[in-house]
């Protein structure tokens, strides 16, 4: 989840009960995700700005007590810095694949509201081709989400495409 400064704007065009922080958004479809996970289910969660602020250092199980921690953590962060979508995803990668490279994971979920201002790549074209050869081992499946109208939409189309996702 997208937790740079751009996330504390409400979107353009939003009008009455919806005129909400993109934050505020994305943090209530999060954490009914994370909240209708079963006890046996496994996540984590991966929050990025300029830096990558995972979480977990690895995949939990979803108990009672975990999403009620994971939902205090969600709830505690706050907007601030650029956007470093290649630092994230790599994270992702790296916390989903195992020694061998296989996922110990299927799936990601990537929401952002913009487009790439920080981190060590930050060319849409570089990142999707990383993500790419990433992706031939781990065989992740990867849905995206834009929040707001600020988001490149060909670079989450091709992402999640490649991702076999939506």
């Amino acid at each position: 989840l997208d937790i740079s400064g751009s996330m504390d704007q409400t979107p353009e065009g939003a009008a009455g009960p919806s005129k909400k922080p993109k934050i505020d958004v994305a943090r209530t479809e999060l954490l009914g995700f994370v909240l209708a996970l079963e006890a046996t289910d496994r996540f984590n969660l991966i929050f990025f700005n300029h830096e990558v602020v995972p979480w977990q250092g690895k995949m939990v199980e979803a108990s009672e007590s975990t999403k009620r921690r994971a939902k205090k953590w969600v709830e505690d962060q706050m907007p601030v810095g650029g956007t470093n979508i290649s630092d994230s995803l790599h994270h992702g990668f790296s916390i989903a694949s195992s020694v061998t490279g296989r996922a110990n994971l299927d799936t990601l979920f990537f929401l952002t509201d913009g487009k790439p201002t920080a981190g060590r790549v930050q060319k849409p074209e570089k990142i999707l081709a990383n993500f790419r050869e990433w992706n031939k081992v781990a065989k992740l499946t990867i849905h995206t989400i834009g929040v707001g109208r600020e988001h490149d939409v060909e670079f989450m189309k091709e992402l999640a495409r490649i991702g076999d996702g939506r």
